[in-house]
Order: structure tokens, then C-alpha cells, then sequence
């Protein structure tokens, strides 16, 4: 058996002090851009502020311990080392977003912001993820602490150490979040499952002169739905570094869905 506990009292700390913070010129990839409507923000969280409207500014920020994101509006004017006058900026509050989306982050942030400045709009950019102590116990090779994202998988959790023994199986884990808060995961069901291999063989235009070889399965759950590509390539591209950056011109699986048929196009 393999067990895989989350440090909730860890997860979320934060390394870098709020004040000061600059947008990371590197990002943690991921496989999909973040999706405002679902990513929940917590302690550690790094967001960009950007303010719109009848006055314009934007600062970075940190969720902090306590769950909140600093309230800086213009507080007058100073004068630059150009001898310039420009704004000078301040904090006049704190409010809690930890909990929220981004999305409705977003929202109260517009309207907190409202009773400072007239016919504003705030926005969030996410620019750096919290990240956390994850214990792996059991059948691997290398049981121990690791530090995870919010976005990393279990099967990558358990890659990082070292994967599972001889005598090992990804059939029985669990997944350990609180003392009563407990999910049974069996990866090896999937991979090892006799359901049909979808040979991937549409092209967008006319067939490449070189192309991988690419099969995918399918399953699904009362709560999850679970799809694994396996690929047999040549040459293997991977330059892209940056979020939101252009994964598609890499050697690259995607898979979209509609999960509302009356919208197809919102997948």
C-alpha cells in the first residue's frame, strides 16, 4: 500500500515577503492554463493586481497567512530621482480572499476597490502557486517528504519517489488530506484496464512527412473522468517555459471536452 498524506499546516507557506514581491521571470509548468472559475486561492498564492478604469495602476501581491490580499490605492503624489512627480501608492486595507476563486476573487476585490476609487474594475493574474509538504509512505522506492503544487498528480507524486517497489502496486493508495478526509486511488486499474485503445489518426490538413504513433484510453467514474495518451516518437520537442506559453508547438497531448452538450463550444 502506498499512502500519500498532505501537510495541510505547511501547505500554502510562503517564501517570499509581500512587500517588494516581483512577477517571476520563471513559472512552474503545467499541463493547461489555470481556470479562473475553479483555481481556489490560499496562503502562499502569488497575484498579480491590476486596476482598470478611470485610474490605472497595478501591483503584485501574496496571499498571506491570514488569507488576505493588501487593498493599495494612489495616496498622493512624490517626486522621483528624475525630479518627476509621480503617484505615490499605499495600503489602506486587507481583505480575505484565501478560499475563493479567482474569479470571485476578482469580484470582491472590484467592489472593495469601488469605495476608494470611482468606476474601477480590479483584475488577478496569477503568477506564482503556493506550494506544499507532501509525505509519500509505503511501497516506493524512496518514501519520504516532497514539495507539491496544487495542480501536481498523485502519479507524479509517486514518480518523484522513485516509484513503487517490486512488491509494490498503484492499485491500492490512499490519499490522505485530513484525519477524516481519506480517497482510495487505483491508477493500475486504469493502465492495466482491457477498455479499448483509441489509435489517434485525424490530422488537422494534410498528413505530416514524420508523425508519432499515438493511442489513448478512456474511462470514467460517478466522480471522475480519467484519459492516459501513450506516444511513440523520434524526436521529442519541449522548449516552452513560460505559462500560457505555446505548448502546442511541442511535443504535446491535449485533450478538450464540452461538458455542456447544449454549449459545445465551451469545452
Amino acid at each position: 500500500m502506498i499512502s500519500i498524506l498532505l501537510a495541510l499546516s505547511l501547505f500554502g507557506q510562503i517564501n517570499t515577503p509581500a512587500s517588494g514581491m516581483e512577477i517571476p521571470t520563471t513559472l512552474i509548468g503545467v499541463e493547461s492554463p489555470i481556470i479562473a472559475d475553479q483555481y481556489v486561492l490560499l496562503p502562499g498564492d502569488g497575484l498579480l493586481v491590476t486596476i482598470t478604469g478611470k485610474t490605472n495602476y497595478s501591483y503584485s501581491a501574496l496571499v498571506t497567512y491570514e488569507g488576505k490580499v493588501t487593498i493599495n490605492v494612489p495616496l498622493g503624489s512624490m517626486t522621483n530621482e528624475n525630479g518627476l512627480s509621480v503617484p505615490r501608492y499605499g495600503v489602506v486595507d486587507a481583505i480575505k480572499i484565501s478560499g475563493l476563486t479567482i474569479t470571485t476573487a476578482q469580484d470582491t476585490l472590484t467592489r472593495i476597490f469601488n469605495t476608494y476609487l470611482l468606476d474601477i474594475k480590479a483584475k488577478l493574474t496569477l503568477t506564482s502557486m503556493r506550494t506544499g509538504i507532501v509525505f509519500v509512505t509505503g511501497e516506493v522506492q524512496y518514501p519520504g517528504t516532497y514539495s507539491a503544487t496544487p495542480v501536481d498528480r498523485v502519479s507524479q507524486l509517486i514518480t518523484k519517489a522513485g516509484n513503487v517497489t517490486a512488491i509494490g502496486s498503484k492499485s491500492n493508495i490512499k490519499l490522505i488530506r485530513a484525519a477524516n478526509e481519506r480517497t482510495d486511488i487505483n491508477i493500475e486499474k486504469f493502465e492495466l484496464s482491457p477498455h479499448q485503445v483509441i489509435d489517434i489518426i485525424n490530422y488537422i490538413g494534410s498528413m505530416p512527412k514524420f508523425h508519432p504513433k499515438v493511442q489513448a484510453k478512456m474511462m470514467y467514474d460517478k466522480d471522475n473522468l480519467y484519459v492516459i495518451f501513450h506516444v511513440k516518437d523520434r524526436y521529442v520537442r519541449c522548449l516552452t517555459k513560460t505559462y500560457n506559453g505555446p505548448v502546442w508547438e511541442d511535443a504535446a497531448c491535449e485533450f478538450f471536452f464540452a461538458p455542456d452538450s447544449g454549449f459545445p463550444d465551451r469545452y
